[in-house]
């Protein structure tokens, strides 16, 4: 199931980051992964009334310990349409991930204000095509005596389709940079960089074309807590290009 991928990838993920910097950790035995619990929760989240200053409180997730659900049903009405013209949308991102392990506690956090950008086309496609739509996340822990500091950034490529008002995305993230350094006592700073190295999980879910329609994913495993949300609001109509002379 794409839950499973997506944490499995994410576990995967962290031992790569951690693995450079082993000659500063204790040795451990590698933990196994549970199989995660997983919910899907479409909720109203209030956020502030203009699009271009919205900053998205980060929330509190409550990890519930439901089956398996990831098929998001939209919470209003079913008669808007879809934009006739090009509208932009804007993704209000929520991203935290928490891993504990023996000897490892690190945890994941999108910027505040994270988001992504997207157009409904007139004829009711959907892309992001010429959005740059990167945003940061910190990176902040401990491993054995030893503290771990970095900063990463990551995009997304988000396409779809509208139909009957309801947005059905594919949102395709990708990891740019992510840099870290490790500080052990006694030792120098351990430090990494690294450049597109890897694509981070895909995720496909739909929404109403309303502003605060919510879409959000979290799992709690014995090494793992993860929290995502997306959160639309309108932006405004798409730029239309001047005619050529």
């Amino acid at each position: 199931m794409n839950a499973d991928r997506h944490l499995a990838w994410f576990f995967l993920w962290t031992i790569a980051l951690i693995l450079p910097l082993a000659a500063c950790l204790p040795t451990q035995d590698a933990p196994s992964t549970p199989t995660p619990t997983w919910t899907v929760t479409p909720t109203p989240t209030p956020t502030a009334a203009s699009p271009k200053s919205q900053v998205t409180p980060t929330p509190t997730p409550t990890l519930q310990s439901e089956g398996p659900s990831l098929t998001s049903t939209p919470t209003t009405n079913t008669t808007d349409a879809c934009p006739q013209v090009d509208v932009v949308y804007q993704l209000d991102y929520v991203h935290r991930v928490t891993q504990h392990t023996p000897g490892a506690q690190v945890e994941h956090t999108g910027g505040a204000g994270a988001a992504f950008y997207f157009t409904v086309r007139g004829d009711r496609s959907i892309d992001s095509n010429g959005f740059e739509n990167v945003v940061p996340v910190s990176i902040a822990g401990k491993l054995g005596d030893c503290v771990l500091e970095g900063q990463a950034q990551l995009s997304a490529d988000i396409n779809g389709k509208c139909t009957d008002g309801v947005a059905a995305l594919h949102v395709a993230e990708h990891w740019e940079t992510v840099a870290t350094t490790v500080t052990c006592p006694g030792q120098d700073p351990q430090s990494t960089q690294t450049t597109g190295l890897f694509s981070a999980p895909e995720d496909r879910f739909e929404l109403r074309l309303e502003d605060d329609a919510v879409y959000v994913l979290q799992a709690e495993t014995e090494p793992l807590e993860v929290y995502y949300s997306w959160t639309l609001h309108e932006y405004g109509l798409g730029i239309v290009p001047l005619p050529s002379d």
